[in-house]
Parts: C-alpha cells; sequence; structure tokens
C-alpha cells in the first residue's frame, strides 16, 4: 500500500514544527544565559526552554519512525504536540504552530493514515 498524503503532509508539517521548536528553544536558552543569575523567573524560563528543546528532538525522532510506517509513534507524535499546546495554553499564547500541531496529529489519524500504518504493521 502506498503511503497516503494525510501521512506525508503530517510528517512534513511535523517536521516543520520540530525544528522550529528547536530552533525557539536554543534561541531562548542563548538569551537565558546572559541574563544576571538570581533574575526573577530565570529557573522557570529555563526550564520552559529546555522542555521545548526535549519536545523538538523526541518529535524529530519520532517522525522518522512515523515515516516508516510504525504506528506507535504516532502516539509520541500526539503526547509531545499535546504538551507543547497545552504548553502554550497555559502559557495563554495560542500560535500558528499550535494549529499545526493540531492539524497533523489529526491528520496521523485518519482512516487513511490507520490503513496505511495497519498494512505496514502486517507487512513486518
Amino acid at each position: 500500500m502506498k503511503r497516503p498524503v494525510t501521512v506525508i503532509i503530517g510528517v512534513v508539517v511535523i517536521a516543520i514544527q520540530s525544528v522550529l521548536t528547536v530552533v525557539v528553544a536554543v534561541n531562548a536558552l542563548s538569551v537565558l544565559s546572559k541574563t544576571a543569575p538570581g533574575t526573577e523567573g530565570l529557573a522557570n524560563a529555563q526550564l520552559f526552554a529546555g522542555l521545548l528543546l526535549t519536545i523538538g528532538l523526541v518529535s524529530a525522532a519520532a517522525i522518522v519512525f512515523v515515516a516508516r510506517g510504525r504506528g506507535i509513534a504516532r502516539f509520541v507524535i500526539l503526547v509531545v504536540g499535546g504538551i507543547q499546546v497545552l504548553l502554550d495554553v497555559a502559557s495563554s499564547r495560542l500560535t500558528l504552530g499550535d494549529l499545526l500541531w493540531a492539524s497533523a496529529m489529526v491528520l496521523l489519524f485518519l482512516p487513511a493514515s490507520n490503513a496505511w500504518f495497519r498494512s505496514k504493521a502486517r507487512d513486518r
């Protein structure tokens, strides 16, 4: 069975989101490294930037497995993307990136995607 467009678009969107998340996290960490110690909220900001970096790297690794037809990796994307969106909701700032995460997660669970992941599992 050929890879459906829903999976291809989902993987591309998540790849873009992963790269952007890592870039934002590295940029935040570089700015925070120049901040004076003891500044209010510095520890929270460092934790947030580290969490973003982790989300970006985990989702980048997971898309490799999603592209190869490993269905379990979709759930990793679901959890990581969900955490990303929840962090933005908690900080009261929803972005276009959140919409992209949500759309990519939905695309990976549409019937055409589900059928492809099932066929890949049968092939193994």
